[in-house]
Parts: structure tokens; C-alpha cells; sequence
């Protein structure tokens, strides 16, 4: 199974897949960042568990700096845990879905990187 996570906006998405065959999906919206984590508990659970896992795919960007990081965070956790390949999809727009065909093909890597679609807006300027 692949365990899908977009979390780009407070319009969380799961997935588990089947190639390109969606066996379970939750949208939720939550209210804060450190909830995207019992929520995938949840969700993966209901799944039955951590076991049936094979990889994670999480979408890299571009979205809403913190919404973003936490899911890449806890993707790469995931992976790099429980030694399961990972892989990244971009989004041409935050708000539109990923085709299940680029999520089924998305290429493998080492780690998942955000990518935020402009620079994070978090330092003073000197």
C-alpha cells in the first residue's frame, strides 16, 4: 500500500493506493499544523496499520509554509523509520488535486525537500 500525504493547505489529504487505485481517502481540515499527526494515526489505522506500507508519497510544495514542512517532516519520518522508499510530487496549483498517475510514478528518493513556491516569510530583513 501507498500512503499518500498532502498536506499543502489546512485541507489535509490521505490517500492509501493501490497503483493507481484509491483504497481509502480522508479530506479533513484542521486547525493546526501539530494535528496533521493524529489525524495520519488515524487514518492509517483504520488501514490496518503501519505493516501494509510499502511507501510514502507526499506532495513537496508549493503551499503554505507550515502546513507544508509538517507534512514533509513527517513523511521523510515515515520512510526514513520505517525503511520505506519515498517520493515527492509538485502541485501546479495548491488547490487543485494530484493525478493519481503522477503519484503512482512518482520517482523514488533519498529524502523529500518542501518546496514553497516563494521564499518562507519568517526572518527580519537586516
Amino acid at each position: 500500500m501507498v500512503l499518500f500525504l498532502d498536506t499543502r493547505t489546512r485541507a489535509i489529504r490521505f490517500a492509501a493506493l493501490s497503483g493507481t487505485k484509491v483504497i481509502a481517502g480522508q479530506r479533513r481540515t484542521v486547525a493546526r499544523p501539530e494535528a496533521i499527526l493524529p489525524a495520519l494515526e488515524q487514518f492509517v489505522n483504520a488501514q490496518a496499520g503501519l505493516s501494509r506500507l510499502r511507501r510514502v508519497v507526499v506532495v513537496s510544495g508549493p503551499g503554505q509554509f507550515s502546513w507544508l514542512r509538517a507534512g514533509v517532516v513527517i513523511g521523510n519520518a515515515l520512510g526514513k523509520t520505517l525503511r520505506l522508499p519515498l517520493a515527492s510530487v509538485r502541485a501546479a496549483d495548491p488547490e487543485q488535486p494530484i493525478p493519481l498517475a503522477t503519484i503512482a510514478n512518482a520517482p523514488s528518493t533519498k529524502s523529500i525537500t518542501p518546496s514553497y513556491g516563494k521564499k518562507p516569510g519568517i526572518t527580519i530583513k537586516k
